[in-house]
């Protein structure tokens, strides 16, 4: 029954917007639902294709799965995080790295407490972009306190997010853990215990959702996550999505409390990965 269940769900959802099946029913061989040892398949690969963007990027959209796909069920709850924007001051706090060494950059005290809190932030002067930094680890002292602002975390979260320190970023989105470059509406920050990073995640409640890239190109979401990033304040069965530089939440998966999780599955599929660890670079 199980093993029905995942077939139909996976496959009614491989369903384009206008309710036009655009992709291949997941096979019966799903591992970790098998009651028997699976048949043999000829190999039939993942359907993916790649869209220019108008700002010299790519968008990744997954129209089947493939003949080695396997799918393994998961009960999740999610959160959001964003790159906060924020105008460079005279006057500020200033971001500092692991060595306490000024980075040459200064902010207001809320706008430093942002970028601590989403680890990621591009600053730009009164006329032009600046640079984007990220969360680089956190020293041995609190620089800012930062309770004013973030009145239900707790103290020790409080103290954390005051001992933020920066480096500047190669890209302008930002980097995950081991330096992952982030992808907007496709990384996110998972427990490794739970969701190991490098995974694909599929979210029936996303596929179809129309998205404003921050380039200003409108996409159909397919559905599929990459876990590139770690946090914290991620534990368990929590995983926060990465919406790049806006702060609107277009998912309604999304709702920030425990009490409503939603049904995810962890996919593997060899073509399906590659096509997402192409798009999420390591830095070197």
């Amino acid at each position: 029954m199980l093993l029905a269940r995942i077939r139909l769900i996976l496959g009614s959802l491989l369903v384009g917007s206008t309710g036009t099946a655009i992709g291949a029913v997941l096979p019966a061989a799903i591992a970790h639902a098998q009651t028997r040892p699976p048949q043999r398949l000829a190999y039939t690969p993942a359907k993916v294709q790649y869209f220019s963007l108008h700002q010299q990027g790519l968008w990744l959209q997954v129209n089947s799965f493939g003949s080695k796909t396997n799918a393994t069920a998961l009960n999740l709850w999610a959160t959001y995080y964003y790159i906060h924007q924020a105008r460079a001051t005279g006057q500020g706090e200033e971001l500092l790295d692991l060595d306490g060494r000024s980075l040459g950059i200064k902010l207001a005290k809320a706008d430093w407490c942002n970028a601590a809190m989403q680890g990621t932030v591009q600053v730009f002067s009164p006329t032009a972009f600046l640079n984007t930094f990220n969360f680089a680890g956190r020293g041995s002292d609190v620089q800012v306190d930062c309770s004013d602002f973030f009145k239900s975390l707790s103290g020790s979260m409080i103290d954390r997010v005051g001992r933020a320190r920066f480096s500047l970023s190669p890209t302008p989105l930002g980097y995950g853990a081991g330096k992952t470059q982030l992808v907007e509406f496709r990384s996110i920050a998972v427990d490794p215990d739970q969701i190991p990073l490098g995974s694909i995640v599929y979210i029936p409640a996303a596929r179809g959702q129309v998205l404003t890239l921050s380039s200003g190109d409108r996409v159909v979401h397919d559905g599929f996550f990459y876990a590139a990033d770690v946090g914290s304040a991620i534990r368990g069965n929590h995983i926060d999505v990465f919406l790049g530089p806006t702060r609107q939440n277009p998912f309604p998966f999304v709702t920030s409390t425990s009490r409503q999780p939603f049904r995810a599955y962890l996919i593997q599929d060899p073509d399906i990965a590659r096509a997402f660890q192409a798009i999420h670079i390591k830095i070197r």
